[in-house]
């Protein structure tokens, strides 16, 4: 009596993803090479071996099964550190020049300077002398040549004021006396009527002194000497 042997095929999911993956292994360069979107192969429906579909189609006895190559995309990784700072670029051309900008504002005005007027020289006779307002306040520089001491008498200052223009207390004048003479002929300033004096009021030979008036009041002038 002989035995007669029966094999029984069982397929289940184990079984099959083994054959899978062995076929994988075995056509990987063949899907690799192909860059397929889908692997397909057909599966006989009594032993269950499959065989790796290149083309055409499967038998009547296989069936064919097919699967996608690309998996689901998986999340995102952690960043990674940040690179080190590159080297420093290459210096690049020169632009091109500029438009003008726009002028700026006009400065302030400055303070007003000084004022300097013109002179006319007032040759005085070697005699005692009365210095008109006119010419104290526009002819400005006086000459004399005394034999002796010679007095010098200034407009009263109702007439030095009415000569001024646009005098205001406060508002100042200057003139000049020089002496010619010889030592000890002294040239004497004298005040009028309104007029105050202050500092040595007298020339001596072979100098000159400057005389400033200021205005004091409607009715009144101080003449200081300056040097």
């Amino acid at each position: 009596m002989s035995k007669q042997k029966s094999t029984r095929l069982v397929r289940t999911p184990l079984a099959i993803g083994v054959v899978i993956g062995a076929l994988l292994g075995s056509v990987g360069g063949v899907v690799a090479s192909t860059n397929l979107n889908s692997i397909a192969v057909c599966a006989n429906k009594t032993s269950g071996v499959m065989r790796y579909l290149a083309k055409g189609k499967c038998t009547g006895k296989e069936e064919k099964i097919s699967w996608s190559q690309t998996g689901a995309t998986g999340p995102a990784g952690p960043a990674g550190p940040a690179g080190a700072t590159g080297a420093a670029g290459a210096t690049g051309a020169k632009g091109d020049k500029g438009n003008t900008g726009v002028p700026g504002e006009a400065g302030a005005t400055g303070a007003t300077g000084a004022t300097f007027q013109n002179a006319t020289v007032v040759a005085l006779t070697d005699a005692a002398a009365t210095l008109t307002s006119s010419q104290i306040i526009s002819s400005r520089l006086f000459t004399i040549t005394p034999t002796a001491v010679r007095t010098l008498t200034t407009a009263t200052a109702a007439e030095i004021l009415t000569t001024m223009t646009g005098e205001s207390v406060g508002s100042t004048f200057e003139f000049i006396i020089v002496n010619s003479g010889s030592v000890p002929n002294t040239a004497t300033l004298a005040a009028g009527t309104g007029i105050t004096i202050s500092g040595n009021a007298g020339v001596t030979a072979t100098t000159s002194a400057t005389f400033m008036g200021r205005v004091d009041s409607t009715t009144a002038i101080t003449i200081y000497r300056t040097n």
